[in-house]
């Protein structure tokens, strides 16, 4: 009896060994020279040539995708496959190696812990849906040499405030950037094409710095589904020719735009609704203006003030330089008048941190003797439109916190009344 015991000890402690080995460490094929090794939480493919391509529902470590926190894949391995690590929810950290040259299809759509990724420079295709859903992707180094972003690749990545897309990126797919947390955006110079609704639903949007290499806007760009964006001003460079139907619906806060003499189209709601729309810097003549082909459904873009004949410069940002009672760059006049304008006295040299916050004057005139302004000077004044300051004055970077003035930079005497 005791003997018996004793060998059913035995087989069983064989069997928990068995299994705590194969918990441990599993391991598979994941391409036609590529395998695959499972090893507490960490996965590893190595091998030469591409992985295979999936379905969410085919990859051989589905089971364990709730395992999987690091993957590393060795030197050798050309190509991520097809949602090779869809829905690894856990997964925080991925290595890939010089060598790979593509992202596929969904391959790391919805790893909810993924907070950043290098890729190599070797990448030169992001695939559709390939890092969307990642909601804590907060930093990508995209490859040098990166050429094609399909359909929906970031899609809904929400903390992605910046990404620096090289000039080889030649084509952006369709939904690219929909719904992620970008900041500020700078089209590569060598982008030839450009799919519908790129920038959807991005909330956080505040500036884009466009490539003459696009000469459309295509339609929806700047559109959106739950949350407008902030764009306050946008420049499109000479060589746009088409600005497409509702490509800027979700800018509901444009101030200015600048339009250039080789627009031929406007599609229709193009501009709808961008009632805060006031101030556009047309390049051409105003025969070009009569030329071009405005469709319904841009009245807002029609009401607003055109300064014609502009020239580029920062006027798109909000900033003016005042020759003659006019900036130099967008024709527009400026001269302060009014009951509120609020003119600071002659021989001020400096004004103090937070001096005139939360002041209710529309406009302000600075002392051409008056060499700095410090910080929060005029922060937190609503009402405040426009600022006039001589020019070489060192303003702090949170001189105009939570206002929205225009800044007219002036040289010689003061702007008259």
């Amino acid at each position: 009896m005791i003997r018996r015991g004793l060998i059913l000890l035995i087989v069983l402690a064989h069997a928990l060994l068995a299994a705590g080995v194969s918990a441990a460490e599993i391991s598979g094929v994941c391409g036609t020279d590529v395998r695959w090794t499972l090893s507490d939480g960490m996965l590893t493919v190595s091998g030469i040539g591409p992985m295979a391509d999936y379905t969410k529902n085919t990859v051989p470590w589905k089971e364990y995708r709730a395992e999987i926190r690091t993957v590393t894949v060795a030197a050798g391995v050309t190509a991520v496959g097809n949602h090779a690590f869809d829905g690894c929810e856990a997964l925080s950290a991925v290595i890939l190696p010089d060598g790979v040259t593509r992202i596929g299809a969904g391959a790391l759509y919805g790893c909810a812990e993924l907070a950043s990724v290098r890729l190599p420079d070797t990448v030169t295709r992001v695939g559709n849906s390939a890092f969307a859903a990642c909601g804590q992707l907060r930093e990508i180094t995209l490859s040098e040499t990166l050429r094609i972003i399909e359909d929906l690749a970031f899609d809904q990545c929400a903390a992605l405030t910046e990404i620096d897309l090289p000039d080889t990126v030649s084509s952006i797919g369709s939904k690219a950037f929909r719904g992620t947390g970008l900041r500020a955006v700078r089209l590569p110079g060598g982008l030839q094409l450009m799919g519908l609704s790129v920038f959807e639903s991005c909330a956080d949007l505040e500036e884009v710095v466009w490539t003459p290499s696009v000469t459309e806007v295509p339609a929806l760009t700047f559109s959106y589904d739950w949350s407008p964006n902030r764009l306050a001003s946008v420049s499109l460079p000479e060589g746009v020719r088409k600005i497409g139907e509702s490509a800027f619906s979700a800018a509901a806060g444009l101030k200015r735009i600048y339009l250039p003499a080789s627009l031929q189209l406007i599609d229709s709601g193009a501009f709808a609704p961008c009632s805060a729309l006031t101030d556009v810097y047309y390049a051409g003549t105003a025969g070009q203006k009569e030329d071009i082909q405005i469709n319904t459904g841009n009245d807002c873009l029609l009401d607003a003030q055109w300064h014609l004949e502009a020239l580029p410069g920062e006027c798109e940002k909000g900033i003016h330089v005042l020759e003659d009672g006019a900036c130099r760059y967008c024709r527009r006049s400026f001269l302060p008048d009014g009951p509120e304008v609020i003119r600071l006295p002659e021989g001020l040299i400096r004004l103090e941190a937070e001096a005139l916050s939360g002041v209710s004057g529309q406009a302000a005139v600075v002392p051409p003797d008056c060499g700095q302004i410090g910080s929060r000077a005029f922060a937190d004044c609503p009402a405040l439109r426009l600022l006039f300051l001589p020019q070489g004055i060192v303003l702090a970077p949170d001189a105009l916190s939570g206002t929205a003035a225009e800044i007219v930079y002036y040289s010689g005497p003061l702007p008259p009344d």
